[in-house]
């Protein structure tokens, strides 16, 4: 087979794509001000691109039979940690998307199985650019929004204050003229707008022809006309109020002033390229090939990539039932409060066949509710506790009974829950144990363990699963090192337990 490495480049831009479709479905596609973290969608966006601007390297694949075992290796060591790291983390792994975070691993992947390891080097901006498609990387920033607000802020007092007199600044973020106020807000100007920016114009910079140097020179330059730009916009917005009172036009300008003045930026920044002594590639982007190379090992690189591609875009696709809570929010994470968990322990407790009481414990920071009904009756109802994560409950209750049996669970909502099967005294005991976020209504966040002990005698193991098949599926690779998930009998309770279980909680 004949093999160049325009086809090579040209496939592997395709392959990205496929293996970035769950990424894309639980992305959101709008640009917050208020949460920055919602500019990784012009990463994800670009990513495909990026990859076929590689044309312009001219890159000639050298593919040997051991690349591709490289490759494949490489593949399966990123799905045991991702297995790893969801069992670990639970929500927080597509809360701080820390899937993107794996992603560049899948990309060095298939340019092992494209192009030889070789070749690794030719596309290092490419895997470093990826890194940046995850908020991680960048979540220190999280805590300079507010400081970025304060900041545009005082610059429109300063302008206001020139047209109105008597204005007034009210620290941190409210403007008052004229009879009217006006706060700026994390809602009107923040940095995610900035930052994808960046993002957008990155890849563009490493596609044109010129000096990297200039190439800087005209990133930044794009910086700073979005902040220009949307420093206009907030003032322009803060004088028309002042002047003309509220109005729903004002209000409508403002809602879609930040993407318009995005896309006015990359479309101007790519306009005045040339005058940085930038040019678009005339030469490998348009087409100019290098020799094709035949062998078997390019046939067996193109089936294991592929191969990868698809596997990898199955692999992810319960990230699509996920509703990740924002990194925003979990950065800003707040002390564990018994008496603000009402709402939860409320929920549960109304759960429908089940008479519950609740007594909150907060001297000791903790909620305990007793549910009984028909079959857990009141000498042997089901206990839950609602408590801090670092209480260190689990560890007490596994270090002082006996295993008879372990499952973890991953549902479709992105948490991993489990539940121990424990004997003590000569009664056995299922013991449901999850991990679930709670905001708090100023937004900041905790985590919360929850805990379900029952006795084992009284769950029958008839409901065998309550989980999709694909879900189960998927549990079951996270309980392939689990030693204590090979006991069938228990097995059976331990799944009725969690079925049961999970619908009370609600995870």
């Amino acid at each position: 087979m004949k093999y160049s490495g325009r086809f090579a480049v040209v496939l592997f831009a395709a392959l990205v794509l496929v293996a970035l479709a769950s990424a894309f479905y639980i992305t959101p596609t709008t640009i917050s001000d208020s949460d920055f973290s919602t500019y990784t969608i012009v990463p994800i966006m670009m990513l495909p691109l990026f990859a076929l601007f590689m044309l312009k390297e001219g890159i000639e694949p050298d593919v040997r039979r051991k690349d591709v075992i490289i490759g494949a290796a490489m593949f399966v060591a990123l799905i045991a940690i991702t297995l790893l790291a969801r069992e670990e983390m639970s929500y927080l792994f597509l809360g701080m998307r820390i899937d993107m975070l794996f992603f560049p691993l899948l990309i060095v992947a298939l340019v092992v199985c494209l192009f030889g390891t070789g070749n690794i080097n030719r596309f290092r901006w490419l895997v470093l650019y990826a890194l940046f498609a995850s908020p991680v990387v960048l979540l220190w920033l999280g805590g300079t929004n507010t400081d970025f607000v304060v900041a545009n802020t005082i610059v429109v007092f300063g302008v206001v204050s020139h047209v109105f007199s008597g204005a007034v600044y009210l620290p941190p973020m409210t403007v008052i003229a004229n009879g009217y106020r006006v706060g700026i807000g994390e809602t009107c100007i923040g940095i995610g707008i900035l930052i994808a920016t960046i993002m957008f114009l990155a890849p563009m910079a490493y596609l044109f022809d010129g000096k990297r140097r200039r190439k800087v020179f005209w990133t930044a330059s794009g910086l700073l006309l979005i902040l220009a730009l949307n420093a206009g916009r907030m003032l322009g917005i803060s004088l028309a109020w002042f002047a003309y009172g509220p109005s729903a036009t004002i209000l409508t300008i403002h809602v879609f002033a930040g993407m318009l003045l995005f896309y006015a930026t990359i479309v101007a920044m790519i306009l005045v390229a040339k005058r940085y002594g930038l040019t678009f590639p005339a030469g490998n982007v348009s087409g100019k090939a290098k020799k094709a190379r035949t062998g078997t090992a390019f046939v067996q690189g193109i089936v294991v990539a592929v191969v990868i591609s698809i596997a990898y875009c199955l692999f992810t696709l319960n990230y699509a039932g996920a509703s990740p809570l924002s990194p925003v929010v979990l950065y800003h994470e707040a002390p564990f409060n018994a008496s603000l968990m009402a709402p939860l322990a409320n929920a549960m407790s109304n759960h429908t066949g089940f008479h519950s009481e609740i007594l909150t414990d907060t001297q000791n920071n903790r909620i305990v509710l007793s549910m009984s009904n028909a079959t857990f009756n009141s000498t042997y109802p089901i206990e839950m506790l609602i408590v801090n994560s670092s209480s260190g409950e689990t560890a007490g209750l596994t270090s002082k009974n006996a295993f008879l049996g372990e499952l973890n669970f991953l549902s479709g909502n992105g948490n991993v829950d489990s539940v121990y099967y424990l004997g003590s005294g000569g009664q056995g005991y299922l013991v449901y144990s999850a991990r679930v976020p709670y905001v708090y209504p100023n937004q900041s966040y905790t985590e919360a363990d929850i805990y379900a002990v029952l006795p084992a005698q009284l769950v029958n193991g008839r409901e065998a699963t309550c989980l999709s098949t694909y879900d189960y599926a998927y549990s079951g690779l996270m309980n392939v090192m689990n030693v204590h998930a090979y006991n069938a009998s228990a097995n059976q309770r331990i799944n009725s337990a969690y079925c049961m279980l999970r619908r009370v909680v609600g995870t």
